[in-house]
């Protein structure tokens, strides 16, 4: 079983990501770890595939399941697990994914697996934010997309494809969750731990403006009251 990881960047550098730390343990989890970078990239750890796609500074929200969908193509492995840049998994959890998978296939036969998330808040507490189906069967027709029946979603969750729908020029998979195995695995979710505040609020505001560019209306307003009217005002 050949598993790949995908995970995509921009501006890693500017953007205080802790890109090649996440990338050197990517390639102790995976058998290939691919990238989807916005940007041009220097000194990327050996191994490691980067392919270019272009992502604009006002970004769409579509832009989320297209470089998905743009790296998926380039996955290789049986199985692809899409972690964010600042998602780290430790030794322990490194050593329990693959059997995780291994047994789903022999017993289970689920389309996909969920992992744990847990969010890192403030110096080392941490939230748990429940199960993240971010892991599934490649040899079935899941791509990154919009789930049946749901308004406001982020639009990159794994689908088993049911059809197509063309939103802000893109061609975007709608489909229903694939079936899911609870794996145990957790992963960690760093986020904002190794960014400045004013780089930090710079990323959320881009965030919630292209949230706007999407939702212009209904649960807008949530998120709007999270992220703050203006730059200055957006809240972490």
């Amino acid at each position: 079983m050949k598993l790949s990881i995908l995970t995509m960047i921009t501006k890693p550098d500017e953007r205080q990501d802790m890109w090649r730390e996440a990338l050197e343990n990517y390639k102790t989890i995976a058998d290939e770890v691919i990238v989807v970078s916005g940007s041009p990239l220097t000194n990327i750890p050996k191994g490691v595939k980067v392919y270019y796609l272009h992502w604009k500074e006002d970004w769409n929200y579509i832009e989320l399941p297209k470089h998905l969908n743009f790296g998926l193509k380039k996955c290789t492995g049986d199985w692809v697990l899409k972690l964010d840049i600042d998602h780290l998994l430790d030794e322990d959890n490194i050593k329990r994914l693959k059997p995780a998978i291994d047994y789903n296939n022999i017993t289970s036969k689920k389309e996909s697996l969920a992992l744990e998330k847990l969010h890192f808040v403030a110096d080392m507490r941490y939230r748990l934010k429940g199960k993240q189906i971010i892991c599934f069967d490649r040899s079935k027709d899941i791509k990154f997309g919009k789930l049946l029946g749901q308004l406001h979603i982020d639009l990159c969750h794994p689908v088993v494809v049911d059809h197509y729908e063309i939103i802000d020029g893109y061609e975007l998979p709608i489909g229903k969750a694939p079936t899911t195995l609870k794996s145990g695995v957790c992963y960690w979710n760093y986020n904002f731990t190794f960014k400045t505040k004013k780089v930090a609020k710079e990323h959320f505001w881009r965030w919630v403006r292209a949230w706007c560019r999407l939702y212009k209306e209904g649960g807008l307003s949530e998120y709007m009251q999270k992220g703050g009217i203006t730059k200055d005002s957006s809240v972490l």
